[in-house]
């Protein structure tokens, strides 16, 4: 269990993730270690629940970190896929990873991932409509496919998305 911990700790500090409770657990673990056998039995319960919950903690956090990642390193194809169907033009998806890395706010993290998340999936609909749109409609004698949106295609004036424009 230690040497699990020890591994998280690790793993916190070569990524730049904050790295409590690990610290005061491994701490804790090894001051548990040091104790005589009845201490050790009123202790173990409490210890062990810390060094099993420290990892997860950090897991937790480095698992948000990665999929933020994963997430923002999709928009440019999906921005240029979204601009060349004459969705919005360019769009940034309004996130919040860099403060909440930056605050080291792991409930700030979360919400920001979910938020990116949302607004990826949010985009990749919009993206689909105007294919299954211009797939279907009339084409210019030109060849290329009409620029009039229906209603309900997508316009840069949807509120319930969180897209705003690229200045």
């Amino acid at each position: 269990m230690v040497t699990g911990l020890q591994s998280a700790l690790a793993t916190a500090q070569r990524t730049g993730l904050r790295t409590d409770p690990a610290p005061q657990a491994l701490a804790w673990g090894r001051a548990f270690l040091a104790l005589q056998h009845p201490h050790q039995l009123e202790q173990h319960d409490a210890v062990v629940a810390a060094v099993r919950a420290a990892p997860a903690t950090i897991q937790h956090r480095l698992d948000a970190r990665v999929r933020a990642d994963q997430l923002l390193g999709r928009p440019p194809g999906l921005l240029d896929q979204a601009t060349s169907l004459w969705v919005t033009g360019d769009v940034v998806a309004r996130a919040d990873v860099q403060a909440a890395e930056r605050e080291q706010d792991d409930v700030h993290m979360d919400q920001a991932v979910v938020e990116l998340q949302q607004a990826f999936d949010g985009l990749a609909g919009a993206v689909d409509r105007a294919v299954s749109w211009a797939a279907a409609s009339p084409k210019h004698p030109t060849g290329s496919s009409s620029c009039t949106w229906p209603a309900s295609a997508w316009s840069p004036t949807t509120t319930d998305l969180p897209f705003w424009p690229l200045r």
